[in-house]
């Protein structure tokens, strides 16, 4: 004995529709928007990253913000040295002090050291190097040290120092007993006179 049952017509479209994509067949889904371009980016000429493509179900995707490469600033940001204290200005260096200006990070700021008030003679202080006598001049110059010495400034002006526990003099002359390690090392202790 054999049943018939009677399928609607609408099952069997949908059905068949699915067996065909199952089996290699093609569908249609529309895309979706496209994506929105990403603006420029901060600080720099570089431009944003590009728009999501298409994208199926009709969902549009969003592109990302760029970072611009050029002229980047970082978080960091300058600090006087020990001792020292920031003003708001060059025009604003006291003046009993040494203002220097520091700079990091796209960032700038001036500090002012305080001059030694106490007694100063540059004849006498060999292990120092005056570049200005002068109180007014060493608000304003700009000057370097070189490796091993420091910046100071006193009564008697401004310059660079080595530690005080360098030699005057340092005997380089030949001779039996071995060469002061100074002799052949002159970035350490550099306003000691070598005597050769």
């Amino acid at each position: 004995m054999r049943i018939h049952f009677s399928t609607p017509q609408p099952l069997i479209t949908a059905v068949s529709l699915f067996l065909l994509s199952a089996c290699g067949g093609t569908t249609h889904i529309e895309p979706g928007d496209a994506g929105i371009s990403g603006g420029a980016g901060l600080g720099g000429n570089n431009a944003g990253v590009t728009g999501g493509a298409q994208s199926a179900g009709g969902k549009s995707s969003v592109g990302g913000t760029g970072v611009g490469g050029d002229g980047v600033c970082c978080l960091a940001m300058p600090v006087c040295n020990a001792g020292d204290v920031q003003i708001s200005s060059q025009s604003s260096c006291p003046a009993n002090a040494q203002c220097y200006p520091l700079s990091i990070c796209c960032s700038q700021i001036w500090c002012a050291k305080t001059l030694d008030a106490g007694a100063c003679n540059p004849s006498a202080e060999y292990f120092r190097h005056y570049v200005s006598s002068s109180a007014t001049q060493c608000q304003v110059i700009d000057y370097a040290c070189p490796a091993n010495t420091t910046m100071f400034g006193n009564a008697c002006g401004c310059g660079c120092q080595q530690e005080t526990s360098c030699p005057q003099y340092v005997d380089c002359m030949p001779g039996p007993t071995t060469a002061d390690p100074l002799c052949s090392d002159t970035a350490r202790c550099p306003y000691s006179i070598r005597a050769l």
